[in-house]
């Protein structure tokens, strides 16, 4: 710069300058997808390059579309001067599937569904990149179903790939009949009456159109009868069934026949099994009845029985016998009347005698009793009917045969008295009491009936000889006796008078009130031996010394007498004499022969 003075300055700037534009390219984000078409969006990338300032930025461009064979994309790049250049990528662009379809090589078999294999063949459109192919045909042979749909698919020359279905129904499989009867056998798997064979099914997949109708069966009898039928789904397919059965509807033949022979007289008398048989053709014997009969009793009696078959058909017969197995009536009557109290003492005889209602009488038994002695004794007997049937019945007795038993027999001599006592078995009821001579002239008196087994017998006379006999009664009238003999005493007790004694004997008599002692005077002869003995009785020695003479007890009758004493003994008070008595010493030898 040069003022007015003329005076020059001298500055300088420095600066850049760039006015060349930078160099630019354009690129894809990425290859092509398919045959250099791009199906699918992508980015256009610019980069560049500038010598000078530098490249300050490019631009990348998204592309989605439009479809088109020759779509251009431009971006730029920008130096840092500012200049710009502008790059452009040309291409092609279809992200636009092509219009698929698929067809089926034949029309639907019934109401629209398929029941067998078929084709389906598929095709398409492109606009844009053209048709580069679609999927081979494909054959449907299955599964089942009422919505399967086969899917294919067309691809254009972009790549992009244009699905296409074909949804159908499919069903190639017969439904499931059934055949059914209209009840159940009758036995065994047969049937014996007419029947009606009813046909249903089921579908899984296009459902039920129908099935035949009902069919009533009724003959001929058969093993093996069989009745088919259908069932028809919506799809057109059948299903084919029937029903096996076995038929009959004829009653078997049927006989009886008795188990075993009658038991008596062509009568049977107790249980016999009929046994029953039959013969059938078809469905042969399942069994026949075996019944047991037991009654009524009946001279006409009819058992009846059945065969059936294995169908259950039933055919019956019948059976007559004559049957009674009711004993008859046995009733028992005795011979006699009791002998005594209802007892029988002896042998008797039981006859047995009966009725019967049905087959009659044809005997009964007799039975003689001669014991074992029983109060509850029982004689059985019987009586048989035509049938064979016995009837036992009994009677019920007391019997006793035996006599009781009357022992020991003893007298106690008493003043003019006697006391009886005997032993007797435990069956005596009842004891008689008699002595010879009787009261008065009578040569024999009952002085004692009753139960007790002691009497005592008073009005006696002294040095009298009696024979008491006691006789034992049981309940059955039968009697025992025992007898005793005595010479009767008076107030000298024993031995009594006249009695023979082998040994010294021992000289007994009725103690006197107040007494304080006695005297007794033994007399052979002349008196022998008085003594004073304190107590009513004394035992005669073998010998003794009276009065200055010894004595002995030799054979011979002897007598002797006995008084009271009372008071002291010095006193010497006696009182009235009991009496006298005797007795005979003998030997034992003549003792011995004169018992027997």
């Amino acid at each position: 710069c040069t003022d007015n003075a003329g005076n020059v300055a001298t500055p300088s700037k420095p600066l850049k300058y760039d006015a060349t534009p930078p160099t630019a390219t354009a690129t894809g984000s990425r290859p092509a997808d398919t045959n250099g078409w791009y199906n699918h969006p992508l980015t256009v990338n610019v980069a560049g390059s500038d010598a000078t300032a530098g490249i300050a930025g490019c631009s990348s461009v998204a592309y989605n579309g439009p479809d088109s064979s020759g779509a251009t994309v431009s971006g730029s790049c920008t130096d840092n001067a500012g200049n710009v250049t502008t790059a452009s990528l040309p291409f092609k662009y279809d992200a636009t599937p092509p219009t698929a379809t698929a067809s089926a090589s034949r029309p639907a078999d019934t109401n629209g569904w398929y029941n067998h294999p078929l084709t389906i063949s598929f095709s398409a459109t492109d606009a844009t990149a053209g048709l580069a192919a679609c999927s081979p045909t494909a054959e449907y042979g299955g599964p089942d179903s009422s919505g399967p749909t086969v899917v294919g698919s067309c691809t254009d020359k972009a790549g992009n790939v244009g699905a296409a279905s074909l949804p159908l129904k499919y069903d190639a499989t017969p439904p499931a009949a059934r055949a059914e009867p209209s009840r159940a056998p009758n036995a065994n798997g047969w049937y014996n009456s007419a029947l009606t064979v009813r046909f249903s099914g089921t579908d899984a997949t296009a459902g039920l159109a129908g099935c035949s109708s009902p069919t009533d069966y009724s003959s001929p009898d058969s093993v093996g009868v069989t009745v088919v039928g259908f069932c028809t789904d919506n799809a057109g397919n059948v299903g084919t069934t029937s029903l096996p059965f076995k038929y009959d509807a004829t009653p078997p033949t049927a006989t009886a026949a008795a188990s075993r022979g009658a038991d008596t007289n062509g009568w049977y008398n107790h249980p016999l099994t009929a046994r029953f048989s039959g013969a059938d053709a078809t469905a042969g014997i399942a069994g026949c009845s075996s019944p047991e009969y037991s009654g009524p009793d009946s001279a006409s009696a009819t058992v009846g029985g059945s065969c059936t078959d294995l169908a259950g058909n039933i055919a019956t017969a019948s059976l007559a016998l004559k049957y009674d197995s009711t004993p008859p009536t046995a009733k028992a009557t005795a011979s006699r009347a009791a002998d005594a109290n209802g007892w029988y003492n002896h042998a008797l005889t039981v006859r047995f005698s009966g009725t019967d209602a049905t087959a009659g009488i044809a005997g009964c038994s007799s039975v003689d009793y001669t014991g074992p002695d029983a109060p509850s004794a029982t004689v059985s007997g019987s009586c048989t009917d035509g049938a064979g049937n016995v009837g036992s019945t009994s009677m019920p007795l007391k019997y006793d045969a035996t006599p009781p038993t009357v022992s020991k027999v003893t007298a106690k001599a008493g003043d003019r008295r006697v006391d009886l006592s005997w032993n007797a078995s435990a069956d005596v009821e009842d004891f008689q009491v008699t002595r010879a001579p009787g009261k008065g002239d009578a040569a024999k008196t009952t002085i004692y009936q009753g139960r007790a087994k002691s009497y005592r017998d008073a009005g006696l006379s002294v040095g009298k000889d009696y024979r008491y006999s006691v006789t034992g009664s049981d309940e059955a009238g039968n009697t025992a006796s025992a007898t005793i003999a005595i010479t009767a005493t008076g107030p000298l007790l024993s031995p009594p008078p006249g009695a023979k004694v082998d040994e010294p004997p021992v000289l007994v008599w009725t103690p006197v009130t107040r007494a304080r002692y006695y005297n007794l005077q033994l007399v052979r002869g002349s008196k022998i031996l008085s003594v004073w003995p304190r107590h009513s009785h004394f035992r005669v020695p073998r010998s003794w010394v009276f009065q200055g003479h010894r004595y002995r007890l030799r054979e011979g009758s002897y007598r002797w007498y006995v008084w009271p004493g009372f008071g002291q003994f010095s006193a010497a008070r006696y009182g009235r004499s009991l009496g006298g008595s005797s007795f005979v010493v003998v030997s034992k030898t003549t003792k011995s022969s004169s018992a027997k």
